[in-house]
């Protein structure tokens, strides 16, 4: 089996139940995807536990702070890909612009309960 075939498409995977919630809403999801990652990862999440929700930011996911950055317009399984995020090693700037389409790829294969 090729690798095209096993790993998905960043673009499917993220246009797939992506709707508008409130802030309050998105919240709830990171904390319930937070429960998620920590029952299926076994090291300890580095999540600030806080999530921002900016529309106008032009780029989304876990920050270096290890806050989550997204917009009213998600879905859960992509915050969760984030609270996976948080779940991996350390991993300065520099390393991850070079190794950033393996990093984004190995966290494609989350679970959604």
């Amino acid at each position: 089996m090729k690798a095209a075939e096993i790993i998905p498409l960043m673009e499917i995977v993220i246009s797939e139940g992506i709707k508008k919630y409130t802030d309050k809403e998105v919240k709830a999801i990171a904390m319930r995807t937070n429960e998620i990652a920590n029952k299926h990862v076994s090291n300890e999440s580095k999540w600030s536990g806080d999530i921002v929700v900016d529309n106008t930011a032009e780029r989304f996911g876990k920050l270096w702070s290890c806050d989550i950055l997204t917009s009213s317009k998600t879905a859960p399984h992509i915050i969760l890909h984030e609270q996976l995020h948080a779940h991996s090693i350390p991993v300065k700037a520099k390393n991850y612009e070079d190794f950033k389409r393996q990093y984004e790829k190995i966290w494609n294969y989350e679970k959604v309960e």
